[in-house]
């Protein structure tokens, strides 16, 4: 396999991983708990799929 193919394959890859963190999330945002246990899941989540450390949550309300 050439390079490009290669990365073409890891960022296929990388895409459906950010897509499946991103539908955990949608899920646990979309079951309607308790804010802080819903943040403290998406928190979990991010730490697991995406290996994150550190970060912020902002709420915009309209």
């Amino acid at each position: 396999m050439t390079t490009d193919l290669h990365t073409l394959i890891r960022n296929q890859d990388l895409a459906r991983q950010d897509l499946s963190c991103l539908y955990e999330i949608t899920k646990i945002l979309a079951a309607g708990t308790d804010l802080q246990e819903s943040l403290n899941s998406v928190v979990r989540v991010l730490a697991d799929m995406k290996e994150m450390e550190n970060g912020t949550v902002t709420i915009v309300i309209h």
